[in-house]
């Protein structure tokens, strides 16, 4: 991997957050959230987990920047887990956010009414996704412990994530 694409993976990891947190907090149409709003910190924190730290820890398994494999995946480790911790803050954001009107999986408990499709199709895929990423998350962190034991397991790991 030349200079260019590891310079475009920081860059593209960095910049797709920002833009979406200026987007969201700056004045305009569609803006201005505040950041005492939980509603906020769902697209924040979700924008810093996808595609910016998940970017990256893929990146770290695969740059020859980092030439020994054990701190490859001890980097591209850190990195994912830390993007499913932050990936969590944005569901607890978002679950604190709809807790006044009792609001999940796109229906309302309350007025016992569902969402707009799209809305449901969002929560559900998001729930889906949320899942994936603790269960995958779950099977790196078993596997690096069977690998200290020259053990290996999940080879699956690898391919789901990609």
């Amino acid at each position: 991997m030349n200079a260019l694409i590891n310079g475009l993976f920081f860059l593209a990891a960095v910049l797709a957050p920002a833009a979406i947190i200026v987007g969201l907090l700056s004045h305009h149409q569609g803006g201005g959230l505040a950041l005492s709003a939980p509603f906020a910190w769902h697209p924040i924190l979700m924008s810093i987990a996808f595609p910016c730290l998940m970017v990256l820890g893929r990146w770290a398994y695969v740059t020859d920047l980092i030439e020994d494999k054990s701190t490859r995946r001890i980097v591209h480790g850190s990195l994912m887990s830390l993007a499913a911790l932050v990936a969590l803050g944005g569901y607890v954001a978002m679950f604190k956010a709809h807790w006044p009107i009792k609001q999940y999986f796109g229906y309302n408990f309350t007025t016992h009414k569902w969402a707009v499709p799209a809305r449901v199709i969002h929560d559900l895929i998001g729930y889906a996704v949320l899942s994936l990423v603790l269960f995958q998350a779950t099977i790196g962190m078993v596997k690096i412990v069977k690998l200290q034991s020259k053990i290996k397991s999940f080879t699956f790991h690898g391919t789901l994530g990609k």
